[in-house]
């Protein structure tokens, strides 16, 4: 998987599009955010255990850190970074292994669910992001980012590209960025037929929220949730941009395919050894 050219220019997303997407992210921080995170539906309505939902946090970065090994990285454990961190299933036992864990998310709502649910935590940090690149992070200075489930949610395929080329310009020599991304999105369903009672009822549920009746009012008595995009890239065209960034992908995991069709990789991306 080679560089096949140089890169293409990434366009800049809209602010109607980012609105969107923080508005839905928010009002699932509201009113469901482990499901959210973890889309199991037998644990929708707020079902999920939530010492269960921490320990397969923990259990996937054992995995990962077990892969890490293998691959002689991170070298360091100084800085780790969850992007999309949500409520912080995974930046919790990051705090375990790092000096300290920063866990990033463009909804408050998630935010502020991550810092109560990880109270104790003296290692682990949370904050908002609302910018759309790591502008705020220097070059070099993350042993870490893990980011696994988020960049599917973003609008364009330009988008996920401009957090893969930031995901290796913070990473420290040594480091190693952990990403997953689909390469093959499945079609979304259409919408139930305004003939139908469903149908109605979604379509009113959606204009109740874009008028602003609280989320939580509609999510208890309509068949409605905030919208979820999902967008691909294809695991060349990541290797593309993680080589003219100046890294390589160190192991391509995958594909992993789920009921909806939804085709997965997960990236060991890393920098060379020294600066």
């Amino acid at each position: 998987m080679g560089n096949s050219g140089e890169i293409r220019p990434i366009p800049t997303p809209k602010a109607g599009m980012a609105r969107n997407q923080q508005q839905a992210w928010d009002d699932w921080g509201k009113i469901d955010p482990l499901f959210a995170i973890l889309t199991d539906h037998q644990r929708q309505n707020n079902k999920w255990d939530v010492d269960e939902f921490f320990a397969l946090g923990a259990n996937f970065i054992q995995l990962l850190m077990e892969k890490g090994e293998r691959l002689g990285r991170p070298v360091h454990r100084h800085r780790a970074l969850d992007f999309g961190c949500g409520v912080g299933r995974l930046t919790r036992d990051l705090g375990t292994r790092f000096d300290d864990a920063l866990g990033l998310d463009i909804a408050p709502s998630m935010i502020e669910r991550a810092r109560q649910l990880n109270t104790g935590q003296p290692n682990c940090r949370f904050q908002l992001h609302q910018g759309t690149d790591l502008r705020a992070i220097p070059d070099a200075s993350i042993d870490l980012v893990v980011c696994v489930l988020v960049l599917q949610h973003l609008p364009t395929p330009g988008e996920i590209e401009t957090y893969v080329t930031e995901f290796v310009r913070v990473l420290a020599p040594g480091g190693m960025a952990v990403i997953q991304i689909p390469s093959k999105v499945a079609a979304p369903l259409p919408p139930p037929s305004l003939r139908t009672k469903v149908g109605r009822r979604m379509r009113l549920a959606a204009l109740l929220r874009r008028t602003g009746v609280p989320a939580a009012l509609i999510y208890s008595h309509f068949p409605w949730n905030p919208g979820m995009t999902m967008t691909g890239l294809t695991p060349e065209r990541v290797a593309q941009l993680v080589e003219a960034a100046g890294a390589s992908v160190l192991e391509l995991v995958g594909p992993d395919i789920d009921s909806g069709g939804t085709e997965g990789w997960i990236h060991y991306v890393g920098p060379p050894m020294t600066a």
